[in-house]
């Protein structure tokens, strides 16, 4: 299924907002802002106090009370593919820099892929 101007406007919106700041991304929870959730994990909370994956994002900057697949009218195949990937969900150093790269350059191939 090919992605909406919206979409990917949506996603590029993403990559930039982890991008500039890299404990906001942790591929291993969908969205939080608690932070005895968060301890757990042993994850850094960011200025913001929130900590998400690209769906978790998707659905906090839309600013709507959708599910992210939705947000992004994906089919089943393309949300496994764009939110559990599974290096990026096990790679041991989340919310670094170059973890930030390693999902945007995820999100750049996604939005290659499918518009």
């Amino acid at each position: 299924m090919k992605l909406s101007r919206e979409a990917v406007t949506l996603l590029r919106k993403v990559k930039r907002h982890i991008l500039a700041e890299p404990k906001r991304i942790a591929m291993r929870v969908w969205r939080t802002d608690k932070p005895a959730y968060i301890r757990p994990y042993k994850l850094k909370v960011p200025p913001c106090g929130t900590v998400a994956c690209i769906g978790g994002w998707v659905e906090v900057l839309s600013k709507t009370t959708k599910e992210a697949w939705d947000i992004l009218g994906l089919a089943d195949a393309q949300q496994a593919e764009l939110f559990f990937d599974y290096e990026l969900q096990r790679a041991p150093r989340q919310q670094t820099p170059a973890h930030a790269r390693a999902v945007a350059d995820h999100i750049d191939r996604f939005i290659e892929k499918y518009t």
